[in-house]
């Protein structure tokens, strides 16, 4: 199996330095350590996000189905978001921004397909 190698970053200043450029890279890494409080509640903010986005997913396509209309993400933060909450009380012990975000991924989802840089959302 013959893989090529990629260049060391001091390969490719020696390479630029005929042109007078110099790459420089700078990266640092990070390691989390999170509680088991920390754990339960990311897990808790992963199913909650995961519930939205599947909701929203399966509203947009009932509503287009029943009605050839579709469903905003306003629309459905305004009235059905609320309404999930309040069914739902666990909803509210997590980050708001997180369950809107998974309606605006889904709307993201809808825009590559219809742009032909992605397959359906799924549920």
């Amino acid at each position: 199996m013959n893989r090529k190698r990629s260049l060391t970053i001091k390969e490719k200043n020696k390479l630029l330095a005929a042109e007078g450029k110099r790459l420089r890279c700078f990266g640092m890494t990070f390691r989390i350590l999170p509680t088991p409080e920390q754990i339960a509640q990311i897990n808790q903010t992963l199913g909650c996000h995961r519930l939205i986005f599947n909701s929203y997913l399966a509203s947009r396509i009932e509503d287009y189905q029943t009605n050839q209309t579709t469903l905003s993400v306003a629309a459905f933060k305004k009235d059905r978001l609320n309404a999930l909450k309040d069914e739902k009380p666990y909803l509210k012990a997590v980050d708001k921004f997180s369950l809107e975000t998974a309606c605006e991924q889904v709307q993201a989802a809808y825009d590559r397909f219809f742009a032909k840089r992605g397959g359906f959302p799924e549920v």
